[in-house]
């Protein structure tokens, strides 16, 4: 992940809709200091920050992300579980967890560890779920079908 696009395009989108960053932070319920950070490039953001951003905004995490120049979606679903949608999807495909793991280069027990919520994915993880599947990250989240 370009941590200095998604710094850069958060900046942007603060300045347009005339936030600071405090005052933003209490908007999607975050703390101040994780607005800080991000916008300095100190740390990359968890999925759910990216997601109470991106529908704060109503834009895409793809865009958000620095992975689309414009955000072209303007509906949005509600997030499903994400270990849940990766299931799906690797189901779909006809992947078995242990064959997806191995063609995209993850940890299984990662990935078992999602599946059943007991950890959440990085952002990084998820982007490169995204690139596997040739598709969006919006689309890896269930926040576009």
């Amino acid at each position: 992940m370009n941590m200095s696009k998604f710094a850069e395009t958060l900046d942007a989108l603060l300045f347009d809709h005339n936030f600071k960053p405090n005052t933003f932070a209490k908007a999607i319920d975050v703390p101040p200091s994780t607005i800080t950070r991000l916008l300095k490039c100190e740390r990359a953001p968890s999925l759910k920050t990216v997601v109470k951003i991106a529908d704060y905004f109503n834009i895409t995490a793809d865009f958000l992300l620095g992975l689309e120049t414009e955000s072209s979606a303007t509906s949005f679903n509600p997030c499903p579980p994400v270990g849940e949608r990766i299931k799906q999807l690797t189901e779909q495909q006809g992947f078995t967890g242990y064959r997806f793991c191995k063609e995209c280069k993850l940890s299984e027990p990662r990935y078992y560890d999602w599946i059943n919520n007991n950890h959440e994915p990085s952002i990084n993880n998820i982007i490169k779920i995204a690139k596997f599947f040739n598709c969006s990250v919006d689309y890896v989240l269930g926040r576009e079908l």
